[in-house]
């Protein structure tokens, strides 16, 4: 192996450790790798015929975030020197790392990527709200409105938020089977 390869590897590594949310207070930790497997999950489940290249662009589409940590989408909408600064950051690391960019993605890939990343941050916020963390109601709300009424996003999107409700799964898995008096 070349040194590069250890470096990439390394570099998606401490880039999944990062911290996410650090604005809103929250139970427990999310992270740029606990997102980035989220999100590959819903586009797998959403779009089961995701091209690969969408599908490595979902791995990594964060691991910028191991320089930049992870700027809150208000800060980048409220100030466009930091959201231009986050764009020349992300394509010089794109560069540095050969991280997969959105501008290698056809039109479509790229709604699909936007979607999806909003709505893994959207059932993250239904999570803990289920915790009774009120905090995330104000992000909810936003990431609920733009997934709904923003056109680019796919139908299938769409439709999940529509009828999502949150619930977890059982504890114990079972087939009619009963654990005992445990349950």
């Amino acid at each position: 192996m070349n040194e590069r390869t250890y470096e990439n590897v390394t570099v998606r590594r401490e880039a999944g450790a990062v911290t996410r949310w650090h604005l809103v207070p929250h139970h427990g930790q999310d992270t740029v790798g606990h997102h980035s497997w989220n999100a590959t999950m819903l586009l797998l489940e959403l779009n089961p015929t995701a091209s690969r290249a969408l599908i490595v662009y979902m791995l990594n589409h964060d691991v910028a975030e191991r320089w930049s940590g992870d700027i809150p989408a208000s800060a980048k909408g409220m100030f466009s020197t930091i959201a231009q600064g986050v764009r020349e950051c992300e394509e010089w690391l794109q560069h540095k790392f050969n991280l997969p960019g959105a501008n290698n993605l056809t039109k479509d890939e790229q709604h699909w990527a936007r979607a999806i990343d909003a709505l893994e941050s959207a059932l993250w916020c239904e999570e803990q709200k289920a915790m009774g963390n009120r905090n995330v109601e104000n992000a909810l709300a936003s990431l609920t409105t733009w997934l709904m009424n923003e056109g680019c996003v796919p139908a299938a999107v769409q439709v999940f938020c529509l009828d999502y409700k949150w619930k977890r799964t059982m504890d114990y898995v079972t087939e009619g089977k009963h654990y005992g008096n445990n349950e």
